[in-house]
């Protein structure tokens, strides 16, 4: 397949991230088709300097599962100094009259909303901004090859049908195509379904009752050795129901099925760790899986890192994912570098200090 999408783009985008051609002057070979869309594709969004550039945090991947099209999608960034993306899943409806491919993702429904609770909504609701399904009309812009995706969502007022545009709005999306070219990279698609369910220690073996988390912003420093626990928050055990507990275990996966085995998949800044890939979890003997991984930040970080473990089961030779634990991390400066500043501070304290011994003697 051609898909030559940096022509009248090629001056604008980053060839570290996505894959381009020549420009030319030559009319475009494309051959996308909204009845056939796949792969990872990136929006692009003003630079401050006139040209568009990649936004990663405004993402789609098109994927075929259990015989249906679906699109995993990411709004946006999560908030202003959050380097976090919510991940949302839209099936494919239809091709519309306009000739655009409708994905919908029913948002009430995601939200544990029944059916009837939903039609009681759509007749009593009174808010413009309550929001019942996200919609993405996606087309191709064949004077570049690229695609043109419409971010709306839908909501009901007193019975009526309203469609209003999200944040996002209308953007342009340039594939990155991260499997045939070296320089792209691929961006993480999986939900978060455990915000904050990561934590950091300085050992492999934890006593929960005694030991303390290394705190993400002043605890952890580029370079040491630390060990991330993927640590959920599981209900307290009330009147010594045995089998709420072993039911909640067993649906965080902390408990091992008969037969499978377990590895996790390490991301960070929304990119995967090359060294820490399908990484295997060992089994205790009391059957529960040790999700733990030994790790160190290369760098410090002012604006945090997003990190994200990806957990998977194999069974009967089948690998899944079975969730998604994330928080971020302010790693600080390797405590080298702050050695090596203070070595510098006191030598240049102690010469300052001949110096002004110099300058009195010399009066």
């Amino acid at each position: 397949m051609v898909r030559q999408i940096a022509l009248a783009l090629a001056a604008t985008l980053s060839l570290s991230l996505f894959g381009c051609g020549e420009p030319s002057s030559r009319p475009i070979d494309c051959d996308l088709d909204v009845n056939t869309l796949s792969g990872q594709w990136v929006s692009l969004k003003g630079g401050g300097t006139g040209a568009d550039v990649p936004d990663k945090f405004s993402r789609v991947s098109f994927i075929e599962k259990d015989g249906k099209k679906r699109a995993v999608y990411t709004a946006g960034q999560l908030a202003p100094g959050n380097p976090a993306t919510n991940k949302y899943t839209y099936d494919f409806v239809e091709i519309t009259n306009l000739k655009e491919a409708l994905f919908v993702s029913d948002t009430m429904k995601e939200a544990g909303r029944s059916k009837q609770r939903i039609e009681r909504l759509k007749k009593d609701n009174r808010r413009l901004d309550l929001k019942f399904e996200g919609r993405m009309y996606i087309s191709v812009n064949p004077k570049n090859c690229s695609l043109t995706i419409k971010d709306m969502y839908a909501t009901w007022v007193r019975g009526e049908e309203i469609e209003d545009s999200n944040p996002s709005g209308v953007r342009t999306f340039i594939e990155n195509d991260y499997k045939n070219d070296e320089r792209a990279k691929e961006f993480s698609m999986v939900h978060c379904d455990d915000v904050a369910g990561i934590y950091f220690f300085d050992k492999a073996e934890i006593d929960l009752d005694k030991d303390k988390a290394l705190n993400q912003k002043e605890g952890i420093y580029a370079k040491d050795k630390i060990f991330i626990h993927y640590l959920p928050a599981i209900p307290e055990e009330q009147d010594d129901d045995k089998e709420k507990i072993a039911a909640a275990y067993k649906k965080k996966h902390l408990t091992a099925n008969e037969g499978c085995t377990y590895d996790v998949e390490l991301w960070q800044r929304d990119l995967r760790v090359p060294s820490q890939q399908k990484k295997p979890m060992t089994i205790k003997e009391d059957g529960s899986v040790n999700w733990v991984l030994e790790h160190q930040f290369e760098k410090s970080s002012a604006s945090g890192v997003y990190v994200e473990m990806h957990r998977y089961a194999t069974c009967g030779g089948n690998r899944e994912v079975i969730g998604n634990a994330c928080t971020v991390a302010w790693p600080n400066r390797s405590r080298a570098e702050y050695a090596e500043e203070e070595k510098k501070a006191k030598e240049a304290e102690e010469a300052k200090k001949a110096t002004d011994g110099e300058k009195k003697e010399g009066k």
